[in-house]
């Protein structure tokens, strides 16, 4: 199972969007050899209540259950795809996975 939190996301980003990005990121992560179920994939995107800077820095904090397959470089693998695709839909805001 993988937990993702997208955190500081603009306040004028859509549902739909919100939505798209869930979805590319479901889609993705379960295409991996990695062999992550969708129903495996939680996302989350907590809302924030002070406005000032959301945007700049979006931060996806990603958690893992422990299993044979989550070796090092598979979650940096992981890592990694969430950052571009997070990025790809936040073009002008830093990304920082942890």
């Amino acid at each position: 199972m993988v937990k993702i939190s997208v955190s500081h996301v603009p306040l004028m980003t859509t549902q739909r969007e919100l939505k798209s990005l869930k979805k590319q990121l479901q889609e993705t992560l379960c295409n991996m050899p990695a062999g992550i179920a969708k129903e495996d994939v939680l996302i989350f995107f907590p809302s924030d209540r002070l406005a000032e800077g959301l945007g700049e820095i979006i931060v996806c904090e990603v958690a893992f259950v422990k299993g044979p397959s989550r070796t090092p470089n598979v979650v940096q693998d992981i890592k990694g795809k969430v950052e571009r695709i997070t990025q790809s839909f936040f073009p002008d805001a830093r990304i920082v996975v942890v």
